[in-house]
């Protein structure tokens, strides 16, 4: 008997001895209260399939959102390492004003690294750990 939820099947219910040649088929009573088992169970079977959807539609976007933050990062980083060797190398002739600009921009892009990070901080916490898959024997 499919176990049907939202009109998605979820499951299967399957009632009777395995192999009994003496098996009668069901009576009408019967199936109205297996449909009612299978009625009850289907919320509960559909659960984790609906979180399993959601959970992996989030690691998409976050596969997805990676390159471009991956850019917003590298970009900022760049160019603070390109302004610190820049005033290595004209710390001993360049004016306050010119100082002044190299810090700033150094500033300016270590703040934008740091939203970059924030970001990534937050998808991290956004993710669901990996699931572990429980297999229950229910012949036992």
């Amino acid at each position: 008997l499919p176990v049907t939820y939202e009109k998605e099947v979820c499951g299967l219910l399957t009632v009777g001895e395995r192999r009994n040649p003496l098996r009668q088929p069901f009576s009408d009573d019967d199936l109205e209260v297996c449909e009612g088992i299978a009625n009850q169970l289907a919320p509960v079977l559909s659960r984790p399939l609906k979180e399993r959807v959601r959970e992996d539609r989030l690691l998409e976007v976050v596969v997805e959102s990676l390159p471009d933050l991956i850019f917003q990062m590298r970009s900022p980083l760049t160019i603070i390492l390109g302004n610190c060797e820049l005033m290595s190398r004209v710390q001993d002739f360049a004016t306050p004003e010119q100082t002044k600009r190299f810090v700033r921009t150094v500033e300016n892009s270590a703040k934008k690294l740091h939203r970059s990070l924030e970001t990534l901080s937050s998808f991290h916490s956004s993710v669901i750990p990996p699931r572990k898959e429980k297999i229950y024997d229910l012949d036992k």
